[in-house]
Protein backbone atom coordinates (compact mmCIF):
# COMPACT_ATOMS: atom_id res chain seq x y z
CA UNK A 1 0.00 0.00 0.00
CA UNK A 2 2.87 2.35 0.81
CA UNK A 3 4.48 1.58 -2.58
CA UNK A 4 1.20 2.13 -4.42
CA UNK A 5 0.69 5.45 -2.70
CA UNK A 6 4.23 6.64 -3.37
CA UNK A 7 3.86 5.78 -7.07
CA UNK A 8 0.40 7.35 -7.29
CA UNK A 9 -1.21 4.21 -8.67
CA UNK A 10 -4.84 3.17 -8.42
CA UNK A 11 -4.39 -0.56 -7.82
CA UNK A 12 -2.18 -2.67 -5.61
CA UNK A 13 -2.41 -5.85 -7.68
CA UNK A 14 -1.18 -6.50 -11.20
CA UNK A 15 -4.32 -6.81 -13.35
CA UNK A 16 -2.74 -9.59 -15.43
CA UNK A 17 -1.21 -12.08 -12.98
CA UNK A 18 -3.27 -10.78 -9.99
CA UNK A 19 -0.18 -10.80 -7.77
CA UNK A 20 0.65 -8.04 -5.31
CA UNK A 21 3.15 -5.48 -6.57
CA UNK A 22 5.73 -5.41 -3.80
CA UNK A 23 9.01 -4.79 -5.64
CA UNK A 24 9.55 -1.21 -6.78
CA UNK A 25 11.99 -2.27 -9.52
CA UNK A 26 9.44 -4.67 -11.01
CA UNK A 27 6.62 -2.21 -11.61
CA UNK A 28 5.38 -0.63 -14.86
CA UNK A 29 3.30 2.55 -14.40
CA UNK A 30 1.08 3.77 -17.23
CA UNK A 31 1.40 7.48 -18.04
CA UNK A 32 -2.22 8.28 -18.67
CA UNK A 33 -4.10 6.38 -15.95
CA UNK A 34 -1.30 5.62 -13.47
CA UNK A 35 -2.24 1.94 -13.23
CA UNK A 36 0.53 -0.44 -12.20
CA UNK A 37 1.61 -3.75 -13.73
CA UNK A 38 4.50 -6.11 -13.25
CA UNK A 39 7.20 -5.43 -15.85
CA UNK A 40 7.04 -8.91 -17.37
CA UNK A 41 3.24 -8.69 -17.58
CA UNK A 42 3.44 -5.32 -19.36
CA UNK A 43 5.93 -6.76 -21.84
CA UNK A 44 3.76 -9.82 -22.49
CA UNK A 45 0.66 -7.63 -22.89
CA UNK A 46 2.37 -5.42 -25.49
CA UNK A 47 3.89 -8.38 -27.38
CA UNK A 48 0.52 -10.15 -27.52
CA UNK A 49 -1.20 -7.07 -28.97
CA UNK A 50 1.59 -6.71 -31.53
CA UNK A 51 1.22 -10.34 -32.65
CA UNK A 52 -2.53 -9.81 -33.00
CA UNK A 53 -1.85 -6.57 -34.98
CA UNK A 54 -3.85 -4.61 -32.38
CA UNK A 55 -1.59 -1.61 -32.53
CA UNK A 56 -3.57 0.69 -30.23
CA UNK A 57 -2.26 -0.75 -26.98
CA UNK A 58 -4.44 0.16 -24.00
CA UNK A 59 -4.35 -0.35 -20.27
CA UNK A 60 -5.38 -3.93 -19.39
CA UNK A 61 -7.26 -2.95 -16.23
CA UNK A 62 -10.98 -3.79 -16.46
CA UNK A 63 -12.99 -0.74 -17.41
CA UNK A 64 -9.91 1.33 -18.31
CA UNK A 65 -9.25 2.01 -21.98
CA UNK A 66 -6.46 4.55 -21.54
CA UNK A 67 -4.01 4.21 -24.44
CA UNK A 68 -0.32 3.72 -23.86
CA UNK A 69 2.01 6.41 -25.11
CA UNK A 70 4.60 5.65 -27.81
CA UNK A 71 7.33 5.92 -25.18
CA UNK A 72 5.65 3.31 -23.00
CA UNK A 73 5.13 0.98 -25.95
CA UNK A 74 8.82 1.30 -26.79
CA UNK A 75 9.81 0.57 -23.18
CA UNK A 76 7.61 -2.51 -23.05
CA UNK A 77 8.59 -3.95 -26.45
CA UNK A 78 12.27 -3.11 -26.67
CA UNK A 79 14.08 -1.69 -29.73
CA UNK A 80 13.60 -4.57 -32.20
CA UNK A 81 9.90 -5.22 -31.56
CA UNK A 82 9.20 -1.50 -31.36
CA UNK A 83 10.64 -1.12 -34.88
CA UNK A 84 8.22 -3.83 -36.04
CA UNK A 85 5.41 -2.01 -34.20
CA UNK A 86 6.22 1.24 -35.99
CA UNK A 87 6.34 -0.49 -39.38
CA UNK A 88 2.96 -2.13 -38.81
CA UNK A 89 1.55 1.19 -37.62
CA UNK A 90 2.68 2.91 -40.83
CA UNK A 91 1.29 0.09 -42.96
CA UNK A 92 -2.06 0.36 -41.17
CA UNK A 93 -2.14 4.11 -41.64
CA UNK A 94 -1.33 3.72 -45.33
CA UNK A 95 -4.13 1.20 -45.77
CA UNK A 96 -6.71 3.35 -43.96
CA UNK A 97 -5.78 6.59 -45.67
CA UNK A 98 -5.12 4.99 -49.08
CA UNK A 99 -1.62 6.48 -49.02
CA UNK A 100 0.86 5.64 -51.75
CA UNK A 101 3.38 2.98 -50.74
CA UNK A 102 6.73 2.71 -52.49
CA UNK A 103 7.19 -0.68 -54.15
CA UNK A 104 10.97 -0.45 -54.52
CA UNK A 105 12.82 -3.35 -52.84
CA UNK A 106 13.57 -2.78 -49.12
CA UNK A 107 11.92 0.65 -49.15
CA UNK A 108 9.30 1.68 -46.59
CA UNK A 109 8.40 5.02 -48.16
CA UNK A 110 4.85 6.31 -47.68
CA UNK A 111 3.26 9.38 -49.19
CA UNK A 112 -0.15 11.02 -49.00
CA UNK A 113 -1.31 11.90 -52.53
CA UNK A 114 -3.55 14.96 -52.58
CA UNK A 115 -4.09 15.07 -56.35
CA UNK A 116 -5.29 11.68 -57.65
CA UNK A 117 -4.52 12.77 -61.23
CA UNK A 118 -0.80 13.18 -60.57
CA UNK A 119 1.37 11.02 -62.80
CA UNK A 120 4.93 10.96 -61.48
CA UNK A 121 5.72 10.42 -57.79
CA UNK A 122 9.15 10.58 -56.19
CA UNK A 123 9.54 8.47 -53.06
CA UNK A 124 10.61 10.62 -50.08
CA UNK A 125 12.77 7.74 -48.75
CA UNK A 126 14.60 6.14 -51.69
CA UNK A 127 13.91 9.04 -54.13
CA UNK A 128 12.92 6.63 -56.89
CA UNK A 129 10.52 8.07 -59.48
CA UNK A 130 7.43 5.98 -60.08
CA UNK A 131 4.20 6.28 -62.02
CA UNK A 132 1.18 6.90 -59.81
CA UNK A 133 -1.21 5.43 -62.39
CA UNK A 134 0.38 1.96 -62.75
CA UNK A 135 2.82 2.02 -59.79
CA UNK A 136 5.71 1.08 -62.08
CA UNK A 137 9.06 2.84 -62.45
CA UNK A 138 8.61 6.14 -64.21
CA UNK A 139 8.43 5.54 -67.97
CA UNK A 140 9.28 8.66 -69.92
CA UNK A 141 8.01 8.41 -73.50
CA UNK A 142 5.80 5.36 -72.84
CA UNK A 143 2.17 5.08 -71.90
CA UNK A 144 1.38 2.78 -68.97
CA UNK A 145 0.08 0.07 -71.33
CA UNK A 146 3.11 0.30 -73.64
CA UNK A 147 5.55 0.24 -70.74
CA UNK A 148 3.88 -2.77 -69.12
CA UNK A 149 3.89 -4.62 -72.45
CA UNK A 150 7.58 -3.78 -72.82
CA UNK A 151 8.23 -5.15 -69.33
CA UNK A 152 6.38 -8.36 -70.20
CA UNK A 153 8.43 -8.72 -73.39
CA UNK A 154 11.66 -8.24 -71.46
CA UNK A 155 10.56 -10.79 -68.87
CA UNK A 156 9.69 -13.27 -71.63
CA UNK A 157 13.06 -12.73 -73.31
CA UNK A 158 14.82 -13.27 -70.00
CA UNK A 159 12.86 -16.46 -69.41
CA UNK A 160 13.78 -17.70 -72.90
CA UNK A 161 17.43 -16.83 -72.30
CA UNK A 162 17.46 -18.84 -69.08
CA UNK A 163 15.79 -21.78 -70.80
CA UNK A 164 18.39 -21.68 -73.58
CA UNK A 165 21.16 -21.48 -71.02
CA UNK A 166 19.76 -24.48 -69.16
CA UNK A 167 19.44 -26.41 -72.42
CA UNK A 168 23.05 -25.59 -73.37
CA UNK A 169 24.33 -26.73 -69.97
CA UNK A 170 22.40 -29.98 -70.28
CA UNK A 171 23.74 -30.48 -73.82
CA UNK A 172 27.35 -30.03 -72.64
CA UNK A 173 26.79 -32.45 -69.77
CA UNK A 174 25.37 -35.01 -72.20
CA UNK A 175 28.41 -34.59 -74.45
CA UNK A 176 30.77 -35.13 -71.52
CA UNK A 177 28.83 -38.21 -70.44
CA UNK A 178 28.84 -39.59 -74.00
CA UNK A 179 32.60 -39.01 -74.32
CA UNK A 180 33.19 -40.81 -71.04
CA UNK A 181 31.01 -43.70 -72.23
CA UNK A 182 32.98 -43.93 -75.51
CA UNK A 183 36.29 -43.86 -73.64
CA UNK A 184 35.16 -46.65 -71.34
CA UNK A 185 33.96 -48.68 -74.32
CA UNK A 186 37.29 -48.22 -76.10
CA UNK A 187 39.11 -49.27 -72.93
CA UNK A 188 37.05 -52.47 -72.75
CA UNK A 189 37.80 -53.17 -76.43
CA UNK A 190 41.55 -52.75 -75.84
CA UNK A 191 41.42 -55.01 -72.82
CA UNK A 192 39.55 -57.68 -74.79
CA UNK A 193 42.07 -57.38 -77.62
CA UNK A 194 44.96 -57.75 -75.18
CA UNK A 195 43.30 -60.76 -73.61
CA UNK A 196 42.74 -62.37 -77.00
CA UNK A 197 46.35 -61.71 -77.98
CA UNK A 198 47.55 -63.28 -74.74
CA UNK A 199 45.40 -66.34 -75.41
CA UNK A 200 46.88 -66.66 -78.87
CA UNK A 201 50.43 -66.33 -77.54
CA UNK A 202 49.84 -68.55 -74.52
CA UNK A 203 47.53 -71.23 -75.85
CA UNK A 204 47.67 -74.87 -74.80
CA UNK A 205 51.31 -75.25 -75.90
CA UNK A 206 52.46 -72.12 -74.14
CA UNK A 207 50.59 -73.05 -70.96
CA UNK A 208 52.06 -76.56 -70.97
CA UNK A 209 55.58 -75.17 -71.40
CA UNK A 210 55.01 -72.74 -68.51
CA UNK A 211 53.77 -75.53 -66.21
CA UNK A 212 56.78 -77.67 -67.13
CA UNK A 213 59.21 -74.85 -66.34
CA UNK A 214 57.48 -74.13 -63.00
CA UNK A 215 57.66 -77.80 -62.01
CA UNK A 216 61.39 -77.90 -62.77
CA UNK A 217 62.49 -74.56 -61.28
CA UNK A 218 59.95 -73.54 -58.64
CA UNK A 219 57.97 -74.86 -55.72
CA UNK A 220 54.37 -74.04 -54.90
CA UNK A 221 53.41 -72.55 -51.55
CA UNK A 222 51.47 -75.13 -49.56
CA UNK A 223 48.91 -72.47 -48.54
CA UNK A 224 48.16 -70.37 -51.64
CA UNK A 225 49.75 -72.62 -54.30
CA UNK A 226 51.61 -69.71 -55.87
CA UNK A 227 54.89 -70.91 -57.50
CA UNK A 228 58.03 -69.50 -55.85
CA UNK A 229 61.49 -69.64 -57.45
CA UNK A 230 64.65 -69.62 -55.32
CA UNK A 231 67.50 -67.83 -57.02
CA UNK A 232 69.96 -67.11 -54.19
CA UNK A 233 70.27 -67.47 -50.46
CA UNK A 234 69.34 -70.26 -48.06
CA UNK A 235 66.54 -72.76 -48.42
CA UNK A 236 64.23 -70.88 -45.99
CA UNK A 237 61.61 -68.95 -47.98
CA UNK A 238 58.61 -66.88 -46.90
CA UNK A 239 55.65 -66.58 -49.27
CA UNK A 240 53.93 -63.21 -49.66
CA UNK A 241 50.65 -64.72 -48.44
Amino acid sequence: EKLAKSLEVHVQQCPIDMEDIIEEGNVFITDSCKHALHWQCAQKHAETKLKESLLEIMCPVDGCKAPWSQLQVERALGPELFELYQRKTLEGWALRSQAWTCTAPDCTGLMQIEDPQVTMIQCPVCHAARCHQCNCPWHTGFTCEAFQQRQRDIAMQEQQRRQNETYEQQRRQNEIYEQQRRNEEQQRIRENQNLEQWRQDNGPRGEAATNSWVAAHAKRCPRCRVPVEKTTGCNHMTCRC
